[in-house]
């Protein structure tokens, strides 16, 4: 076994699976009142979103609102810490905030939010550093919250959802980006349908040198694929890590139960889980699931990637033919 993954399973061998998305920093703890002082040009401030490290506030700018991304530059981000903390640690935070906004220059789908009028920033906000920039505002719900409130998707819907993050992940791949944090959180629908893949902040470039710290393994652990946990094999990652992290997605999405974990199980089980492929068939949760949506869940969700897709297209294609099916039997 890789010494990396070595080290990552006992990190997290005794942390609960319900805490996975706890080992983050907390994202800033920001005023609307702040935001307005340090950023004159922004007219109205809502109340903020939290998620990951980064607060996400509601704004107005020349009449029209967008979304103001706000993300700490270091662990001790503080103006009077500013010597201490490591140039490294703040130049990743900045790096990261240009790349997921260059990706988004150049994504232009309606599978991704536009960029707005204020590129990454960096700013002092009550004696403490930060970077902001603006995306697009959506008017909408993420995958997580819908779940949350009406329990499984539709099949109509659960191919719509899959269609359009394939989509997604096939235009980020044309620049050889794997995204590396697929997850419902970080999907949300917009009030006209299409289903929106956000937050390229933990994105990796191929074609680019590596932003993460050595040893650092970005993303959400629930929803990593096999391939991902290894540090050795980061840089032979492609598109098809993504398509496995939007297979536990549809699994969720299909049953309202994550693939890999059961109630009591550490982190370290659920790892362990997904590196040996093992999860129930999502028809043992959802009796009206067709065989043909659950056939391309499972392959998705195949430990290695050449059992998954060979491309977007190919995904695309068989989400097309469950459609179909669906169509006719109607």
């Amino acid at each position: 076994m890789p010494t990396d993954l070595m080290n990552l399973k006992h990190y997290v061998s005794r942390v609960p699976f319900g805490m996975l998305e706890g080992l983050r920093l907390p994202a800033p703890d920001l005023s609307s009142k702040q935001i307005k002082e340090a950023l004159p040009v922004i007219e109205e401030v809502g109340q903020p979103a939290r998620g990951g490290q980064r607060a996400v506030f509601p704004i107005v700018i020349g009449g029209r609102r967008f979304a103001l991304m706000v993300m700490p530059l270091s662990q001790s981000a503080t103006v009077a810490e500013a010597e201490e903390a490591s140039f490294g640690e703040v130049e990743e935070v900045v790096s990261r905030a240009n790349r997921e906004f260059a990706i988004l220059e150049k994504c232009n789908i309606p599978q991704f939010v536009k960029t707005g009028p204020i590129r990454p920033t960096e700013c002092n906000i009550g004696g403490t550093r930060f970077v902001c920039f603006t995306e697009e505002w959506i008017d909408g719900t993420n995958v997580e919250e819908i779940l949350a409130a009406s329990g499984p998707f539709a099949i109509s819907e659960l191919v719509r959802l899959g269609e359009d993050v394939a989509t997604a992940v096939k235009a980020l791949w044309s620049l050889s980006i794997v995204h590396r944090d697929i997850k419902p959180r970080n999907i949300m629908k917009r009030a006209k349908g299409t289903y929106v893949l956000l937050d390229m902040g933990y994105a990796l470039d191929l074609s680019d040198k590596s932003l993460s710290a050595s040893g650092v393994i970005p993303g959400t652990l629930a929803y990593f694929s096999p391939e991902q946990i290894d540090l050795s094999r980061k840089r032979q990652m492609d598109f098809r890590s993504d398509l496995f992290s939007l297979g536990i997605v549809l699994y969720q999405a299909a049953t309202n139960r994550h693939p890999f974990w059961t109630t009591g199980m550490t982190t370290s089980d659920v790892l362990a889980r997904t590196l040996q492929g093992m999860t129930e068939p999502p028809s043992t949760y959802r009796k009206d699931l067709p065989p043909s949506m659950e056939r391309v869940i499972l392959r998705l969700l195949a430990p290695s990637p050449h059992m998954r897709f060979k491309s977007c297209a190919h995904l695309v294609e068989a989400l097309n033919a469950v459609a179909a099916l669906g169509r006719s039997i109607k």
